[in-house]
C-alpha cells in the first residue's frame, strides 16, 4: 500500500500477442519433431498422437495470434 501511495508501484503489462506467438511456436515445433521421429522410426499407430496432439495445439495457438491481430486491427 505504501508503494502505491508513494507512486513506486507500476502494474505489470503482459504482451499476450507475444505470449501466443512464442508458446505456439514452441509447442508446435516440439510436436512436429516428435511426429517426425515417430515416422522415421516406423511408428504409425496410436502412438503417433503423442506428436500430433502437441502439433495441433501449437498450430491452434499460433493461428490465434494471427486471428487476434486481424480482429483487433479491424476495430
Amino acid at each position: 500500500m505504501l508503494m502505491i501511495e508513494k507512486g513506486f508501484y507500476k502494474p505489470v503489462r503482459l504482451n499476450w500477442n507475444l505470449i501466443f506467438f512464442v508458446s505456439g511456436l514452441i509447442i508446435g515445433f516440439s510436436g512436429l519433431v516428435i511426429t517426425i521421429v515417430f515416422v522415421l522410426n516406423g511408428i504409425f499407430g496410436i502412438e503417433l498422437l503423442g506428436g500430433g496432439i502437441p502439433l495441433a495445439v501449437g498450430l491452434a495457438i499460433f493461428l490465434s495470434y494471427f486471428f487476434s491481430k486481424k480482429v483487433s486491427g479491424g476495430r
